[in-house]
């Protein structure tokens, strides 16, 4: 009896030597190389509804918080949703509201308001039976923008415009429009007192006008120090169409979405802006008022554009102090040829006309 306790006890040690023991009992397995020798094994999971339990995993509350799509650190929220009486293309209010972003927004910096335009694409260049059309529109070739942005509603105003810069660059300045009404009241038989006071009542205070005589640079100076950029030349077509395949937006009544040369009771100035129709994204003058200032250099299409597919197109690239940069949507004393979707035309960067503005646009 003696012998097999002794037996016992030597095949015990050898077992326990060896880590055959931890093995048949639960222990900490072994290696051939001994890396393993001293690891713990990890504990199983306790069973939980009949089912083997995982590891714990890190919950919602222990997670840093994301920001959700719809907020903005850059601006305030206006409306969530699209409205559909503004945006009335139902492919486009369907893009905007499944996007997660919110559709108006008001810029917490300069204060200008921008609508969402959705990722999407679209043809660019000359429109399905457009007479007026002219070489540089040609050839019509698709284009697609992978990234929503937002984009001035209107655009910039003089006020908007001095939020960052001190002067006011503008020919056709608000105040000078106030003084020129206050002297027709005045010869009308108003007094001064009450000339002022019905002033106050007219959208000339808050400097609805647009701010122009500003040359590229000038633009883009403006944009850097809001976080904004001057809009790609597609992104402006895009956003001008709204889901519209013909020569100009809307019913083609000139007279009804656009300030131009061709349109009833013309001054020859600038308006003030949202005094015509929208278009179906709910942006104002995209077509009149004032040219728009675009970020691409001016260039014509190239060749090879029907058999290359163009995504986020941005226009050649020309190292030059004399180049041209793309402007779209003619002015006040254009002609009706130049109001429309796909018109192009060429401006170089410094010089300053009465009849150039821009709006802006921001990547969310």
């Amino acid at each position: 009896m003696r012998k097999w306790k002794i037996l016992s006890t030597f095949c015990l040690l050898f077992l326990m030597h060896s880590g055959s023991f931890y093995q048949a009992f639960g222990g900490p397995p072994s290696s051939t190389n001994g890396e393993n020798a001293g690891k713990v094994k990890p504990e199983p999971a306790a069973p939980a509804n009949g089912n083997p339990k995982q590891l714990p995993s890190v919950t919602p509350a222990q997670s840093p918080k994301k920001k959700m799509p719809s907020e903005l650190s850059w601006a305030t929220v206006m409306e969530p949703a699209p409205n559909k009486d503004v945006v009335t293309n139902p492919n486009l209010f369907k893009q905007i509201a499944e996007s997660g972003l919110p559709w108006k927004v008001k810029d917490n910096k300069t204060k200008i308001i921008m609508l969402l335009v959705p990722a999407g694409t679209f043809k660019m260049g000359k429109s399905i039976e457009d007479p007026e059309a002219e070489i540089f529109e040609l050839p019509s070739h698709e284009v697609k923008l992978t990234k929503p942005f937002y984009l001035s509603e209107t655009e910039v105003t003089q006020e908007q415009w001095q939020t960052l810069k001190a002067v006011n660059p503008s020919l056709h300045k608000c105040e000078d429009k106030r003084s020129s009404a206050i002297s027709e009241a005045l010869a009308k038989g108003y007094t001064r007192k009450d000339a002022e006071k019905m002033m106050e009542k007219t959208p000339l205070v808050s400097c609805l006008l647009p701010v122009e005589q500003v040359s590229w640079d000038q633009c883009k100076s403006f944009c850097d120090i809001g976080g904004f950029s001057l809009p790609t030349e597609a992104q402006w077509e895009y956003a001008c169409r709204a889901g519209d395949v013909g020569p100009r937006y809307g019913n083609g009544n000139l007279d009804e979405i656009a300030w131009l040369k061709s349109s009833t009771s013309q001054l020859a100035e600038t308006h003030e802006v949202k005094t015509k129709t929208p278009n179906a994204l709910g942006f104002y003058d995209m077509i009149g008022n004032v040219w728009e200032w675009c970020s691409d250099i001016y260039g014509i299409y190239p060749d090879d554009i029907l058999d290359q597919p163009q995504t986020d197109p941005k226009g050649p690239v020309v190292a030059s102090t004399d180049s041209f940069h793309v402007i779209r949507g003619g002015a006040w004393g254009s002609d009706s040829k130049f109001g429309r979707s796909s018109a192009r035309a060429k401006q170089q960067d410094t010089p300053k006309l009465g009849n150039v503005g821009f709006r802006v646009a921001k990547v969310p």
